[in-house]
């Protein structure tokens, strides 16, 4: 869809709203934004809508003529060399910088809006915490010798006794 002259004069208000409304942005003049969007008259409406609408919001583009320049938004500040330490890394992506996630970029462009955030290994939930519980019963109930064989299973091929006969004599004294 190309951008037509009403286009170009509905993009020329916006503009200036933008301006008006960007904190720290000086005012740019309603002609010379019409000036420059005017040359954009017969391109793709949608590219034309991005363009301008970036330029108008950036702070420090100072005149309408920035319009028709590239729009490269801030690179995300790059760590050091080596790996992050614990705090210094991202909470959904460890080893990756906070600021610098490679990570949390790729789920921005993904359309990701709030990526899950990981499980905590330290609170397990509600069914692996019943999970636990039962392996831990059955950990008690286990009567074991001195090399970790069950008495109740049998003999011992360590001890070379039969434990369930020594736990049935210890039950008779």
């Amino acid at each position: 869809m190309p951008t037509t002259d009403q286009d170009a004069r509905a993009l020329t208000y916006l503009v200036k709203r933008l301006r008006e409304e960007t904190y720290g942005a000086n005012r740019w003049d309603e002609t010379g934004i019409h000036a420059v969007i005017a040359k954009l008259v017969g391109r793709n409406l949608p590219s034309v809508v991005e363009q301008v609408t970036r330029h108008a919001s950036d702070a420090e583009a100072k005149t309408p003529g920035a319009i028709n320049r590239p729009f490269v938004p801030d690179a995300p500040k790059a760590g050091p060399n080596y790996p992050p330490k614990r705090g210094e890394d991202c909470p959904r992506h460890p080893g990756q910088w906070k600021d610098a996630c490679r990570g949390c970029a790729a789920d921005k462009l993904a359309g990701e809006q709030a990526p899950a955030e990981p499980a905590n290994p330290r609170c397990p939930s509600p069914i692996a915490r019943q999970h636990l519980n039962q392996a831990r019963a059955q950990l008690a109930s286990l009567v074991l010798c001195g090399h970790g064989v069950d008495r109740s299973k049998g003999k011992c091929n360590d001890c070379a006794t039969e434990t369930s006969n020594e736990t049935s004599q210890e039950a008779t004294k």
